[in-house]
């Protein structure tokens, strides 16, 4: 197998944020690099992200849209439609371009839409963040279902990797690589000083897509919870699961009541600048449970949407009722995790093993993928 082409596949502000040391190092490689941008990249509600992409210096090979909220208005599911929407968006393209191998991250269904769409074109998938678990939010399925159609696995810890060989992939296409989001984190961070005096709670909050949290009042909870601190609060906005538009709806409405800061996107580097000046951060985001303790920042994690991630000891676990949510945001906001420390998705040196990984043919599994079941079972990498 040889490769001459790469095609990225970005569907979200988290998962280009993540990937930009990766592509970094990509940019000076042999390897043909671009970029097919979707999701919410392409929303203006969303902060058209997929401006800073092409002002970052990377090559976009195509913008397909496959979001459509007028669906439920209609009676139709706005995912369902844009699964389907997405995977002949994105398999018309493959078909067009055929570059030899596909990059997607994590477990949106953006990214298993085009996972399918590469699965059909058989064009061989890599795949970032796999064998993790969120048992509070739909995505489980979408990031299992992505890892089985995918023949190189980069993930964040030995524990997930463990749970691939579970799911039938074989050994050697499984490498531990660390979460590349800390790679980020360390290249900023590196030339930021440490705030001493951090006052700010940063809120990030997604609908719980497979648990019984209703999003408006959840948020609603957490706002009120955090302005009894007495402290400024900086929220981003939703994703866009279902639930979403009703927590953008409360933060606008606090925003226009002088409650709090409301940004839709903060994008990349302003996230980062963002953690480094906040006291703690709150709500249900991966970030609070990845990122922020990498930082040194405090998280209070609510709700199940993160059920199954390990944690760092600076994460407390609460329910958005919990009649002492604000006591327990003061406590984490009052402690300070080491900086730029290890974690148990590794310690910001993630990207250089998933490029060497990446590029290395025999970590490949085979063209044709099968279920592996220990010795002598099938699905060998490529030779």
């Amino acid at each position: 197998m040889t490769f001459a082409s790469l095609l990225v596949f970005t569907g979200t502000r988290a998962d280009y944020g993540i990937m930009r040391p990766l592509l970094a190092l990509l940019a000076d490689e042999a390897i043909e690099t671009s970029l097919l941008v979707s999701g919410t990249h392409l929303s203006p509600q969303h902060g058209m992200t997929a401006d800073e992409i092409e002002r970052d210096g990377h090559r976009v090979q195509a913008r397909i849209p496959v979001l459509d909220d007028s669906m439920q208005d209609a009676g139709t599911s706005p995912l369902a439609h844009s699964i389907g929407v997405g995977v002949q968006r994105y398999a018309d393209e493959l078909r067009a371009r055929r570059p030899s191998i596909a990059l997607v991250l994590g477990d949106r269904f953006e990214a298993f839409a085009f996972a399918v769409a590469c699965h059909i074109e058989r064009i061989p998938v890599a795949h970032l963040h796999g064998g993790e678990v969120t048992a509070g939010a739909i995505d489980d399925g979408f990031r299992h279902s992505i890892s089985k159609f995918a023949s190189l696995h980069l993930v964040a810890s030995e524990e997930f990797r463990q749970r691939l060989l579970r799911l039938g992939e074989h050994p050697a296409t499984v490498h531990t690589v660390g979460a590349l989001g800390l790679d980020s984190l360390r290249a900023e961070l590196e030339h930021l000083p440490a705030t001493a005096d951090r006052q700010q709670i940063l809120l990030a909050y997604h609908p719980a897509t497979a648990a019984d949290e209703p999003p408006a009042a959840t948020i609603e909870r957490l706002v009120t919870a955090a302005r009894e601190t007495g402290r400024p609060i900086l929220a981003t906005g939703p994703n866009a699961d279902p639930g979403g538009d009703e927590i953008r709806a409360v933060l606008q409405r606090h925003a226009d009541s002088g409650h709090l800061d409301f940004v839709e996107s903060l994008g990349s580097v302003l996230f980062v600048r963002s953690l480094n000046t906040s006291a703690v951060m709150i709500g249900n985001s991966s970030a609070g449970i990845i990122e922020a303790p990498f930082a040194g920042v405090a998280t209070v994690n609510v709700g199940v949407r993160q059920l199954g991630r390990p944690r760092a000891s600076s994460v407390l676990d609460s329910d958005a009722d919990a009649p002492n949510l604000s006591a327990l945001i003061e406590r984490a906001a009052a402690t300070r995790p080491p900086r730029l420390g290890d974690t148990p998705y590794g310690n910001g040196h993630a990207s250089v093993a998933a490029l060497h990984a990446l590029l290395d043919p025999s970590a490949w599994a085979a063209p044709t993928k099968h279920f592996y079941d220990g010795a002598g079972g099938m699905n060998g990498a490529a030779a």
